[in-house]
């Protein structure tokens, strides 16, 4: 999901094919999104208006979604890439 959520949050669609992921881009394309992240970091709350499903907890089905997304947001911490390897270190730290 975390690695989905990152590539959605640039406009890239994927899916998780449980051993990896297949792109909707051109390996050049992941190559470079991948390099912009290993400079500058992706906003945590961009990332967060990704993530499905919203509601984790007991009552976040009563808050509005910016306000899930700010929760969501909270519990993100970026890793930056190892572009060499072109490994991606993202995680996403459920409560």
């Amino acid at each position: 999901m975390s690695c989905e959520v990152l590539l959605a949050s640039v406009g890239v669609a994927s899916s998780n094919k449980v051993i990896g992921l297949i792109c909707a881009c051109s390996s050049t394309d992941l190559k470079s999104i991948i390099g912009r992240w290993s400079s500058t970091p992706p906003n945590l709350l961009t990332l967060a208006e990704h993530v499905q499903p919203k509601c984790r907890r007991k009552y976040d089905e009563y808050l509005h979604d910016d306000l899930l997304d700010e929760g969501i947001a909270s519990w993100m911490r970026w890793v930056s890439p190892i572009v060499g390897d072109s490994r991606l270190d993202f995680e996403y730290l459920a409560s």
